[in-house]
């Protein structure tokens, strides 16, 4: 009888036992998952910067490995770091994802001369001598557990609008920018200074110290200015600057507020809780003197890219202080923050690349489209997404 129950009672533990360690391993799938998907974000992340804008060709993998590998470093599994191997048959790998034109399956390409996708593979092995330990190796007979998680992040710029997700806010300024007018003579014009690079270039951003130097960069700037308060119509014709009214009423602390946090989907609700520009330019509520008194807002964002929108020439309005038509969003980063006096604020900003969770993509699945010269194609803002 005792030596029956004997049996019953190790029987039990090791059944127990394997269902302890089966589960300790399942919980190092699920970290080490999240460590791949972490470090191939961040990787992805580094394949849509500035050099885009200064048409450079330069190999970026070094700077992708750097960023996965520190991405794969700060995650843990079983209370470890995880480690990306480097090197030719390395855990990183950069390249593009294809279609089959007959299946549609898709696969991953490494090695593309214009890479829009890191792959990750995170690994505990025993061949590595970092494999998963096991608790009851005697009772089990198992003494470690290899396992492997994949992950694939791209970017892809053929956006058709924003949307906050459940990671955060948009990074967009409640502001837009001059793009064209109709008279020839204004000059300070998105079209003119940014697009056909007619604007200075005396600032460079230095993306490893997160600073701002004066000397050029190869990227050029331009100089918005704001109305004035109480300033007559033709004065604020001179503004190529606007606050917008996205969900705030243009209200002064809701303002201050929004451009400090972004675009929340409350301030979003009255759009459908996104801001899309593929339905035609959306007309907006604006103010040309509003963030001029407000610029101290400005101030800590030096340095920092953001979204923001481009209109057109704006109109005054019986009820409000005015309205324009935005027809696109673009990325800026603000340089320079300048007290022009009489309320009025002075910008210096160039365009930037920022990649972020919450573009909306023309197409689900975009990343693998073959074509990628299509109208939605944006060159300032590029969706990150988990492609795999």
């Amino acid at each position: 009888m005792i030596l029956a129950v004997a049996v019953a009672i190790l029987v039990i533990g090791s059944c127990l036992a394997l269902v302890f360690d089966r589960l300790w391993v399942d919980a190092a799938r699920v970290e080490l998952q999240a460590a791949a998907e972490s470090a191939a974000l961040a990787g992805a992340a580094e394949l849509a910067t500035d050099h885009l804008l200064q048409q450079s060709d330069s190999d970026r993998s070094d700077l992708v490995l750097a960023a996965a590998v520190h991405a794969g470093g700060i995650n843990f599994v079983t209370g470890s770091p995880v480690e990306l191997q480097t090197g030719e048959e390395g855990d990183v790998l950069v390249g593009t994802i294809e279609a089959d034109a007959d299946t549609g399956d898709t696969r991953f390409v490494p090695n593309a001369s214009h890479p829009t996708t890191c792959q990750i593979r995170a690994a505990r092995l025993n061949s590595r001598g970092n494999p998963v330990a096991q608790f009851f190796q005697e009772l089990t007979g198992q003494w470690h557990a290899d396992v492997i998680a994949y992950a694939e992040a791209s970017v892809d710029n053929r956006i058709i609008g924003v949307a906050p997700t459940a990671q955060g806010p948009v990074p967009a300024l409640p502001m837009a920018i001059l793009h064209t007018h109709l008279d020839p003579r204004r000059q300070d014009t998105w079209q003119r200074q940014i697009e056909l690079k007619m604007g200075f270039d005396r600032y460079s951003y230095d993306a490893v110290n997160g600073e701002v130097y004066a000397g050029p960069d190869g990227i050029p700037e331009m100089l918005l200015r704001t109305a004035s308060l109480g300033a007559d119509e033709d004065d604020s014709e001179k503004a190529n600057l606007l606050a917008l009214d996205i969900g705030t009423g243009l209200r002064e602390p809701a303002v201050v507020e929004q451009i400090r946090t972004g675009w929340t989907l409350d301030h979003l609700a009255s759009f459908g809780h996104e801001f899309r520009i593929d339905q035609g330019p959306q007309q907006l509520n604006i103010d040309s003197a509003l963030l001029g008194p407000i610029q101290e807002s400005f101030d800590s964002l030096v340095g920092q890219t953001r979204i923001c929108g481009l209109y057109t020439q704006h109109r005054a309005s019986s009820d409000t202080l005015g309205q324009a038509a935005v027809a696109t969003l673009v990325a800026i980063r603000i340089l320079a923050v300048e007290d022009a006096g009489g309320q009025k604020m002075h910008l210096t900003v160039q365009p930037a690349v920022i990649v972020t969770r919450t573009a909306i993509l023309d197409h689900q699945n975009a990343a693998w489209l073959p074509d990628r010269s299509l109208e939605s194609t944006n060159p300032y803002i590029h969706k990150l997404f988990l492609s795999h």
